[in-house]
């Protein structure tokens, strides 16, 4: 019985046929909380062309790939407007950039969307 348990709690790793590497397990009480890891940066860069993004939006039905993408270069779009006003407008900077980028194009913007900004592109 012992030897079962040993031989779960141990991994073998190959590196090589000539290297082997044993690593213990991590306990399901050690594992790190999802809410303190951080998530690694991204760019402010949009990542489809101005004629792209213009198609999508008059677009009817969209695939859930472009969805993605839209909803990606619409956050975009509000972290950066929530960078250039927030410093100048301070706190009604929000406001201002949800009915530009969100409001006016009649899409539903994310729940969270200042605080998702801060923590993808650590901006606000």
């Amino acid at each position: 019985m012992s030897t079962q348990r040993n031989y779960r709690k141990k991994r073998i790793i190959r590196k090589n046929k000539s290297q082997r590497k044993t690593r213990t397990k991590r306990n399901s009480s050690t594992k790190r909380n999802s809410s303190t890891k951080r998530r690694k940066k991204r760019s402010l860069l949009k990542k489809v062309s101005q004629s792209k993004y213009q198609q999508l939006l008059r677009k009817k039905r969209l695939s859930t790939k472009e969805k993605r993408v839209l909803h990606d270069n619409l956050l975009i779009r509000y972290c950066k407007c929530l960078k250039g006003l927030e410093s100048t407008r301070g706190s009604a900077a929000y406001p201002i950039c949800m009915n530009s980028v969100y409001k006016q194009r009649n899409i539903q913007p994310p729940s969270n969307a200042s605080s998702k900004c801060y923590e993808t592109f650590f901006v606000g």
